[in-house]
């Protein structure tokens, strides 16, 4: 785990109702994962029991007492698969605000939303943050979020590899330097598909008190897509209050 700079966390212990509820949720999108690639759901599953140990500190980190189910309900807590609209879950972050979801994927607009990352060689790019302010998960009240995403769980789907040094950070710490990538990234995880994966230094977890920067230092210019695999935990009202899902359901 990448701890940056945290000596503890509190932790909330989950009810058995509450633990097969994130064991579904982590289970379902393993399996749609493992549909695709079952080389990259054998490193990911191993890690099923760390997401219940996650889920009870982002309970115990979130103001309020509430419960998980799956799918969430009405005043309770929720947890899925990381996906775009989750993972930059405001279109017009604000250091000022409880809203800072700073990253560079393209497509931030309510309407339009991946995980490509248009890069040039030589120059850093960010996963998380943007190099003045790090990532956080949503801080409004009602709205908490809280992303983990999983070890080596920076994924390059559908293009070639082109990032080869990151540094991890948080507003806690930043006294690491650049990690070296895979040295046979090159070559793809899974027969007849591009799917490369990166490492990390851990599972990367980010809340919504302690920013969080990734950097890659790519040295292929281009358009990558990629996707941080993992988690997030969240109160209810965090996925209906989103643009895009307002937006469906007016």
């Amino acid at each position: 785990m990448f701890m940056g700079g945290r000596d503890t966390y509190d932790y909330e212990k989950l009810t058995a109702e509450e633990v097969d509820s994130v064991h579904l949720a982590f289970d379902k999108g393993l399996k749609r994962i493992e549909n695709v690639s079952p080389k990259l759901a054998a490193n990911l599953r191993p890690q099923r029991e760390a997401y219940v140990k996650w889920a009870g500190i982002a309970k115990a980190t979130f103001p309020e007492t509430k419960s998980f189910s799956y799918p969430a309900v009405a005043g309770g807590l929720g947890a899925d698969w990381i996906t775009p609209e989750l993972y930059k879950y405001s279109t017009s972050p604000a250091a000022a605000a409880a809203t800072q979801s700073f990253t560079d994927y393209n497509g931030l607009t309510a309407e339009y939303t991946t995980f490509d990352l248009t890069l040039t060689a030589g120059t850093v790019r960010y996963v998380a943050g943007n190099g003045t302010y790090g990532y956080k998960g949503c801080g409004t009240s009602e709205k908490h979020s809280f992303v983990v995403i999983a070890q080596d769980g920076l994924v390059e789907i559908g293009t070639t590899p082109k990032v080869n040094m990151m540094k991890f950070t948080t507003d806690l710490q930043s006294k690491y330097n650049y990690i070296a990538m895979n040295p046979v990234l090159n070559q793809t995880d899974e027969d007849f598909r591009a799917i490369y994966q990166y490492n990390t230094p851990g599972m990367i977890p980010m809340d919504h008190n302690v920013g969080t920067t990734i950097k890659v230092l790519p040295t292929v210019s281009g358009t990558s897509t990629l996707v941080p695999l993992g988690m997030v935990f969240y109160e209810y009202q965090f996925i209906t209050s989103m643009p895009r899902i307002d937006a469906g359901e007016a």
